[in-house]
């Protein structure tokens, strides 16, 4: 499937590229089974997951949405995000679920967005992934703070009660937003990340890389966690942001069924 965008990446023509994927997009929407048409949808998905590619690489996913949008989307019935808005709205359109009891042993699947949220099951999740480019009327809804650097793109998270990011650091600056539902929010400041607390799980030096701590304490091993008492704790409801700092090591629980954007 990425072939295909890698394919598109490589030419240099905007109206060769609008035409040919106007074309093979349609043909995919005429076929029976509509296979070619979701296998379209999925390259999207996955070439939005994989921009760090290159810069031809977010031209093409661009490009390709927003014809795949033209051709196939559903005019939008009400711009409230909230779980209904997005099953009667985009509930066909397939995104990468992470399955799994824990984040550090999660596969991700593939699955029409609305099977996800009908479902409702404890362990499939949808994390940071960047649905405002596979979508581009959600684009409209969101608005970057002045400050956020040009071309930042936002990134979803959207899954059920209990779906739980474990400690970790990002290595950019983190503007978290909460548009539905409920999610606490813990924090520690880098000064109480001490080395022998992390001697048990090294991997949490590294940034953006999901902790094994909980991985750990699932199969009993004896794992030193940081200093309870600086860390910070905060519930974020809907309309709530809280600014992650780079290095600040953080983990996030939902409290009830939730919509994000980071």
């Amino acid at each position: 499937k990425l072939q295909f965008l890698y394919f598109i990446a490589g030419m240099q023509d905007d109206n060769e590229i609008r035409a040919l994927l106007q074309d093979v997009t349609e043909r995919a929407g005429k076929d029976r089974d509509k296979k070619g048409l979701r296998d379209i949808d999925v390259a999207i998905a996955m070439g939005g997951v994989g921009l760090a590619e290159s810069r031809e690489m977010r031209k093409a996913v661009e490009v390709a949405a927003e014809i795949y949008s033209e051709l196939f989307g559903t005019p939008e019935q009400k711009p409230t995000w909230n779980l209904e808005f997005f099953i009667k709205n985009h509930g066909e359109r397939h995104v990468p679920v992470e399955v799994g009891e824990t984040m550090v042993k999660a596969t991700t699947a593939f699955m029409p967005l609305k099977d996800l949220l009908l479902r409702n099951k404890p362990d499939e999740y949808l994390a940071q992934h960047p649905l405002t480019l596979q979508i581009p009327s959600l684009r409209r809804h969101v608005v970057c703070p002045e400050g956020v650097p040009e071309g930042c793109l936002p990134v979803l998270f959207i899954g059920p009660s209990g779906s739980f990011t474990p400690l970790h650091t990002d290595p950019t600056k983190n503007l978290f937003c909460q548009v539905f539902g409920e999610k606490l929010l813990e924090l520690y400041p880098p000064m109480s990340i001490t080395a022998d607390s992390l001697s048990s799980f090294k991997n949490y030096r590294e940034p953006s890389v999901v902790s094994h701590v909980l991985s750990r304490l699932d199969e009993g091993l004896e794992v030193t966690l940081p200093d309870i008492e600086k860390m910070k704790r905060v519930t974020l409801k809907p309309g709530d942001s809280a600014l992650i700092p780079e290095g600040w090591y953080h983990s996030l629980r939902a409290l009830s069924r939730s919509i994000s954007v980071a």
